[in-house]
């Protein structure tokens, strides 16, 4: 479980008549996953101090003058200029081999995804039919073994694994459907080398913003609806045994 379901789970656990909650949350955009928390009474919330060390964001090379900056927000930016963060990061003299197994339409899905990871970031990723020589691999059967150097997109297996490098389940065709698939690919591989999202500070306003407040009103007409239908459901099987007994049954 991420500690967003973690913390919306801690939340519902809280009584509504709660007269005041203090939340203690570290100043960072990382602290909180979800967009929206709900709760019942607005929080009163204490970020932990800023560190004197900030964590900027980091520079991969992908071209010759191509630079990718990774935002705070996970997001990706070009530039024709900078400095990249370490050699692992430097891909512009980088083949980036991937093997796809499968039917002719999912090599045809998959290789127009890398395509236009290729064309709008300058990654240099190649086709291979050699399963040794490539990085990425698409398949769909299960692993005998893995090598903890290649990042592995399974569709045919649903099993958990505890390895970071390889993706289960994986469905091109719901991902082409919503026009994910050069997203999802780019973020696994870029997670699997390493790249990280920037940690963000944010003030308590911007953390107080993404708390909401649950209709007081509202939670108390559905229970006083449950407590009538509740009366409603006991008076009905009063009245039925009333005329059960009445007529002798």
């Amino acid at each position: 479980e991420n500690e967003s379901t973690n913390l919306q789970a801690a939340l519902d656990q809280l009584p509504d008549d709660l007269d005041s909650l203090i939340l203690y949350l570290p100043n960072s955009n990382l602290a909180l996953e979800a967009d929206f928390y709900s709760l019942a009474i607005m929080p009163e919330i204490k970020v932990g101090i800023q560190s004197n060390q900030t964590s900027g964001s980091q520079t991969l090379k992908t071209g010759e003058n191509t630079y990718i900056n990774v935002s705070e927000s996970g997001l990706l930016k070009a530039s024709s200029g900078g400095e990249v963060s370490s050699k692992e990061f430097d891909f512009s003299e980088k083949s980036i081999g991937y093997f796809v197994q499968g039917t002719a339409s999912e090599m045809k899905a998959i290789d127009a995804a890398i395509n236009a990871i290729r064309e709008v970031y300058g990654f240099n990723f190649q086709r291979t039919s050699s399963l040794d020589s490539a990085t990425l691999v698409f398949s769909e059967e299960k692993l005998s073994k893995s090598n903890p150097e290649k990042l592995y997109f399974l569709s045919n297996s649903l099993a958990y694994s505890e390895s970071e490098n390889q993706i289960h389940g994986f469905d091109d065709s719901e991902l082409v459907s919503n026009a994910r698939l050069p997203e999802f690919i780019l973020e696994k591989f870029l997670a699997f080398s390493g790249v990280e999202k920037a940690e963000n500070p944010l003030n308590e306003e911007a953390l107080k913003a993404r708390f909401l407040v649950k209709d007081k009103g509202l939670n108390q007409q559905q229970a006083n609806l449950n407590e009538y239908l509740l009366i409603l459901l006991l008076g009905t099987l009063i009245l039925e045994r009333y005329l059960a007994l009445k007529n002798g049954i």
